[in-house]
């Protein structure tokens, strides 16, 4: 199985444009700090945590917010508080 960018999937199906993709792209670049330098930096997180949530993540392939959720470490309404100011 190929892997292939959503984004760029998304335009070969017709759903964006060109012009979409690399809007969300620069986008995407603008957000400056992972979620877990975030987290630490708060003090929500400890750099033994973020490892483990990232150990998990890699076993689980899942995004590291919701890993973080699914062990206890953090609560979705911390995120998204982070994501708000970040």
């Amino acid at each position: 199985m190929s892997t292939r960018f959503f984004g760029q999937y998304l335009l070969e199906k017709g759903r964006i444009t060109s012009q979409q993709l690399l809007d969300a792209l620069e986008c995407q670049n603008d957000i400056t700090a992972p979620i877990g330098a975030m987290a630490l930096e708060q003090g929500l997180l400890t750099p033994a945590q973020i490892r483990q949530a990232l150990d998990q993540q890699r076993k689980k392939n899942q995004r590291f917010t919701e890993v973080v959720c699914e062990m206890g470490l953090l609560k979705q309404a911390q995120i998204d508080a982070m994501l708000q100011h970040g």
